[in-house]
């Protein structure tokens, strides 16, 4: 009693620091390939990602989804009904180091699932240097910020994948975003090892030592 209390949130997964590019890759001009990644389920909420993409006014923006699931042949209907058949391509369960390759072709990662802790693939994404285009909820909306992603807020259905739609038009316009973010996703990335993770759960240990024994 009268003791003070402090919550910490700690992010449940980490990455190795091999995984870590070295340096953000330079921005260029140009088209830009946007990824999506997870199992094809309902909860994951792939059809935002594909009906936002249908509504951006870009139509040099591709969009590659990785990934297999219940859900991949509504999904793939969806894309065709939506007339974009020749700027979606779903490339199945993919190996995973070929996701880093795919990590690597792209310009920016989509997260979309509608139930979810945080997504070890955002991290994995972070590590390549990608920016992120996330709902605004869940662990999600806590681990990424404003220094290396867009998070769009979940409100209606029509409202949160028009805003979507609006931060992919809004990433691939402006190459200085794009590049300030991607640099910032490395250096979240950076924070996010395993090492690191180690270090600063030894540091909460300690605090909670000698408040102890202070007490």
């Amino acid at each position: 009693v009268g003791a003070s209390r402090r919550m910490e949130m700690f992010f449940d997964n980490g990455t190795p620091a091999a995984q870590l590019l070295d340096a953000p890759p330079l921005v260029r001009d140009g088209p830009i390939q946007l990824m999506w990644a997870g199992r094809c389920e309902a909860r994951k909420g792939l059809p935002i990602a594909i009906e936002a993409l249908a509504r951006a006014t870009r139509r040099d923006v591709t969009l590659v989804i990785a990934g297999d699931g219940p859900e991949k042949s509504s999904c793939e209907a969806l894309s065709q009904q939506l007339g974009l058949t020749d700027r979606v391509r779903f490339l199945g369960k993919l190996p995973w180091q070929q996701m880093f390759d795919r990590f690597d072709q792209s310009a920016a990662f989509l997260f979309t699932s509608l139930r979810d802790s945080t997504g070890s693939v955002v991290l994995e994404a972070m590590a390549r240097a990608l920016p992120i285009i996330t709902l605004d909820h869940h662990g999600i909306g806590y681990l990424v910020t404003d220094d290396f992603g867009l998070k769009v807020p979940v409100t209606t259905p029509q409202e949160t994948i028009a805003a979507f739609a609006n931060a992919i038009d809004r990433l691939a316009d402006d190459m200085q975003l794009r590049q300030r973010l991607s640099t910032g996703a490395l250096e979240a990335a950076r924070q996010y090892t395993w090492d690191q993770r180690a270090v600063r759960m030894t540091q909460w240990y300690e605090e909670v030592v000698r408040d102890h024994v202070k007490n």
